[in-house]
Formats: C-alpha cells, structure tokens, sequence
C-alpha cells in the first residue's frame, strides 16, 4: 500500500536547494522549512523531520560549501566597511543609540530587580506563614496526644497481639 504523502525525488531536491540557500544568505534553516512547506503544502515541522532524517545526510559537502559562502560573504561585508571613509555624524549617531539603548536596558534591569524583590519578600511572608501552621498544626497534635493519654488509651508495656 502506498501513501499519499509520499515524499518524492522533486521534493527532497526543492527542501535541498531551499535549504542551502538560505544557509548560504545567513538565513535559517527554520525559515527555509516554512518556505518549503508552504510549496509543498506541507508542515515546516514536516520538512525538518525529513530533512533531519533523510536527506541531510546526502548533502554534506554542499553543506560546508554553503556555511563557507555565508563566511566569505560576511567577511567580503566587513572588508567592504572598512573602506568606507570614517564619518564622525555617523560615529556620534551610533554612540547616541548605544547610550539611549543603555539607559533603556537599565531601567529594565530596575524594573526586574524591583520584582524580583517583590517576590523574595512575598516567599518570606510564605515562609512565615508555613512555620506558623506548623507549629500550631504540632501544638495542636500535643493537646490530642495528651488528652488520650489522660483517657488511657496508650496502654505501655503491653505486648503486640501478633
């Protein structure tokens, strides 16, 4: 019996060839499965399960070549800025965000240090709480045990019934 589903020969070649090439643009693999399962009508998660399993395998030299594209591409950009003119509007506009993004970050970093005050304090109060049941909880198992004992229902020295 054969199903449906069925991936076939066309199929592993278009997951294939998405898939380098987005290795090769810096893009991921994840956004490559999506790509792929919308032309097959197929589910991403469906087209990284075989990619995983089948057809990655057949493709590890294509896969260096393609993270080794991605490399030399990343280097040629940065050789490519490093030619371009220094401009001090450009360093300062760069220093001004750095700094805006800093202070944003800081009061982030407040904002989450205030909460997780917030919840040591209230872990304490429930700390406090807990011991205070628990010594009435032993308080009140004292008393139980003392009443039965004035009833007599702890009779000692007697042997088991075994």
């Amino acid at each position: 019996m054969v199903r449906k589903d069925n991936w076939t020969a066309d199929d592993d070649q278009l997951l294939a060839t998405t898939i380098l090439t987005n290795i090769a643009s810096g893009k991921t693999q994840l956004s490559a499965f999506t790509d792929v399962g919308e032309k097959l009508s197929r589910t991403s998660a469906a087209c990284g399960f075989r990619w995983n399993s089948n057809v990655r395998h057949k493709y590890k030299e294509a896969i260096a070549n393609a993270k080794t594209e991605k490399l030399n591409s990343k280097l040629k950009s940065a050789s490519t800025f490093k030619d371009n003119t220094f401009s001090f509007d450009g360093a300062i506009t760069y220093l001004l965000a750095a700094k805006d993004e800093l202070q944003r970050l800081n009061r982030e970093k407040e904002v989450i240090a205030q909460k997780i005050q917030n919840v040591s304090l209230e872990i304490e109060i429930k700390r406090s709480e807990m011991t205070s049941d628990t010594m009435q909880n032993t308080q009140a198992l004292a008393m139980i045990l003392s009443k039965a004992a004035d009833l007599g229902l702890f009779e000692r020295n007697k042997k088991p019934a075994i």
